[in-house]
């Protein structure tokens, strides 16, 4: 897994007090938030989430799809600045 993503992974685990056991498995394309989510994560914690962005990057998330996977989310970053 790529960098960012592998350090977006990190703080949504933190986040959503999810073990390593839980995300040592999760592919960066399958659903991050809702009912076929591996991680188990719903619209609360999607809010929780990007909370911690804002708080680390400065970017305010405010399209919901944006959370379809962990991909999309990195993508979306990305464009905004070079986290890489």
């Amino acid at each position: 897994m790529e960098p960012l993503k592998q350090y977006l992974l990190s703080i949504i685990a933190k986040t959503c007090n999810l073990t390593e056991g839980v995300v040592a498995g999760y592919a960066p394309d399958r659903p991050l938030i809702g009912p076929d989510s591996p991680l188990g994560l719903d619209s609360i914690d999607a809010i929780e989430i990007g909370a911690a962005i804002q708080e680390q990057y400065g970017i305010r998330i405010t399209d919901r799809n944006v959370f379809r996977s962990l991909d999309t989310l990195a993508e979306h970053l990305s464009s905004y600045v070079d986290l890489n």
